[in-house]
Order: C-alpha cells, then sequence, then structure tokens
C-alpha cells in the first residue's frame, strides 16, 4: 500500500479508517460493540463476573454463551432453547456450526 500525496514519512497527518480491517485493535474493538449490540436484541445479559459470558432465561430455562474472537460456545438447560440460540445468531451472522463440544486428552482428576 502506498501512501497518497501528502503523506511524507515524519509529516504530521494520519490515515483515517473508512472500514476497520480484521487484525488491528480497532476492528477487535468494533466486533465487540457489534457482538454487544447483537446479543442485547435477542434478550441476554453481559455477566459482570466475565464480560465474554452472556445468559438469558426464558420460561425458567437458562441459556448460557461465551465468546472468544469469534467464537462461541452455547449451552441451555433444554436442547430446544439451545437450538433457537444458535438461529437466533444465524439470523445476525454467517455461522459455522461445529455442533456438541469435546475436550480430547484430559484425564479426570480423581
Amino acid at each position: 500500500m502506498e501512501q497518497p500525496l501528502g503523506f511524507d514519512k515524519g509529516g504530521d497527518k494520519v490515515w483515517l479508517l473508512l472500514k476497520t480491517l480484521y487484525g488491528m485493535m480497532q476492528g477487535a474493538h468494533n466486533w465487540a460493540i457489534t457482538l454487544d449490540r447483537t446479543y442485547a436484541e435477542h434478550g441476554y445479559y453481559i455477566s459482570k463476573a466475565n464480560s465474554q459470558v452472556r445468559s438469558k432465561v426464558v420460561n425458567g430455562e437458562l441459556t448460557l454463551t461465551t465468546t472468544w474472537m469469534d467464537n462461541v460456545l452455547e449451552t441451555s438447560t433444554i436442547l430446544a432453547e439451545e437450538v433457537k440460540a444458535k438461529e437466533e445468531l444465524r439470523s445476525s451472522y454467517e455461522i459455522k456450526d461445529l455442533e456438541e463440544a469435546n475436550v480430547k486428552g484430559r484425564s479426570r482428576i480423581a
């Protein structure tokens, strides 16, 4: 990428991004804000203990989601609410469902 005319090395001008780029600090910040809005629109609340954990209670059934970067793990007290949570997220974003999460190579501590 080349600097436009008037942007000389050591000058006092800066570039203004019109759209955030993946991998930049501003991109991560904007993604977090967008994701927070999306979850709020679907009725989730942000955990006070961890801002990446969100919860929702519908008809006494608890649904939890946790987000790391652009990966989401969700669970619910009943399967129907878990499926509904995935559909809500799918209505807002293009997602790839990796199905049930499992942990390989871990041994139980007795």
